[in-house]
């Protein structure tokens, strides 16, 4: 289905809402161009924008804080080795955000956390990410941005895990 800005214009119609966007500035990749890029759609459905640069602490404390109105843009970054990083720290009741507390998704986090192996987890963290992503609606990712890692010979355990996170818990030399 492709955007269609004029019937997002009709749908909105002459309330003129404004909607804010936070962001880190100059933390991410383009993330002012990305921030600019939503508001332009949503200046193109008739909604007013106001950008809300902020440093990264800020962003952060606002978050946890529960100060911010409208929407924020934070990346996700796995930065530490457990495989269940997303979903600890941004869907749990008790996380970063709070966008999506729910008795039932922690219960499946903790699930998740049980099994044997990242490929038994797989399963779990799928049906997580179908319930806040595309039935809830608690999240939207923009984008994924790539990152490489390579190992010398006798570097073993390392393990892309199955929240699209490097886990280095496991790690050995030798």
């Amino acid at each position: 289905m492709s955007p269609d800005p004029e019937k997002a214009k009709e749908l909105v119609g002459s309330s003129s809402p404004e909607v804010s966007i936070a962001y880190p500035a100059a933390q991410y990749t383009n993330i002012e161009e990305v921030a600019q890029a939503m508001g332009g759609q949503l200046e193109e459905a008739g909604i007013k924008v106001k950008y809300n640069p902020l440093d990264y602490g800020t962003l952060v404390k606002e978050i946890l804080g529960r100060q911010l109105d409208g929407i924020y843009l934070l990346g996700g970054v796995p930065n530490v080795a457990v495989p269940d990083f997303f979903a600890s720290a941004y869907i749990k009741s008790e996380s970063i955000t709070d966008n999506c507390a729910d008795p039932a998704t922690d219960e499946m986090v903790s699930e998740a956390l049980q099994q044997d192996s990242p490929e038994a987890s797989q399963p779990i963290y799928d049906e997580l990410n179908k319930i806040v992503v595309v039935d809830k609606h608690c999240f939207v990712p923009l984008y994924f941005q790539i990152y490489n890692y390579g190992t010398v010979p006798g570097v073993d355990g390392v393990v892309y895990s199955p929240l699209n996170a490097w886990d280095f818990s496991k790690t050995t030399v030798g």
